[in-house]
């Protein structure tokens, strides 16, 4: 009867789960996220890199110097158009991001006028990490593609400030008659229906405007982005169209 006691104490012991062992070690690799958006227009491509830990665990991130990511854009050709790291510097030294769980980083770059033909184009996304909790590593690499338009005869140098449902949006405008449309749509409902803009002015000359967007905050999308749409109008056809993202929510 003690013998099998014993055996039973065992096996007890051995289906216990030991945290603190795990959480000293290497995560699962699919509890680390990492990927990366971009999204052009006809003058500037924006790139949004994100990394999350899905984990259980604290996740420390090592790096060999400040430079925390490349990112590279490939034609059809194979070649690469553009180079994130191309003429800067870099502080050396190691370099630590530490994620606690459920917790992401996100990093923001711009490729201005950038001057790409239409068309599809591939990115890489490469994290320049060397070590996960002190276990050495390869970097990490993501891939993703992006749509660069045609250059829009109407509209130019768009910028976009603001945030939770509130937005300003600066640009150039070069309609006929002086007059164009906007929308705002986060892909399943339209915000703003069709708004009329009139421009002052001779409409053979680029005009500066300047819109103010406010979006109800019960209205905002729970997983959804924020696009505004402006366009022409050719009768009942909608022409040149621009779309700008102003807000992701996810």
């Amino acid at each position: 009867m003690r013998k099998q006691i014993l055996v039973l104490f065992i096996i007890l012991v051995a289906v216990i789960p030991i945290p603190a062992v795990y959480g000293e070690g290497k995560p699962n690799a699919e509890d680390i996220i990492f990927y990366l958006d971009a999204i052009s227009t006809p003058e500037k491509i924006t790139f949004e890199l994100v990394l999350r830990n899905d984990s259980k665990i604290p996740v420390s991130f090592e790096f060999p110097s400040s430079q925390f990511y490349e990112i590279l854009v490939i034609n059809k050709q194979g070649q690469h158009v553009y180079k994130y790291s191309d003429g800067k510097a870099f502080a050396q030294g190691v370099k630590q991001i530490t994620l606690q769980p459920g917790k992401e980083t996100t990093w923001q770059e711009s490729w201005l006028e950038h001057q790409l033909p239409k068309g599809e184009y591939k990115v890489s996304g490469e994290l320049e990490v060397v070590k996960i909790n002190n276990k050495t590593t390869e970097p990490l690499i993501t891939l993703s593609t992006v749509n660069v338009p045609a250059k829009n005869p109407i509209f130019k140098q768009i910028k976009v400030s603001g945030e939770n449902g509130i937005y300003q949006v600066k640009g150039l405008a070069k309609p006929e008659n002086r007059i164009f449309y906007y929308t705002v749509e986060d892909g399943h409902h339209q915000q703003i229906e069709e708004t009329k803009m009139e421009l002052a002015g001779n409409q053979s000359d680029w005009k500066a405007f300047d819109l103010t967007i406010k979006i109800p905050q019960e209205k905002l999308p729970q997983n959804g982005t924020l696009i505004l749409n402006l366009y022409e109008r050719s009768g009942e056809e909608i022409i040149n169209n621009y779309p700008i993202v102003l807000e992701k929510f996810y």
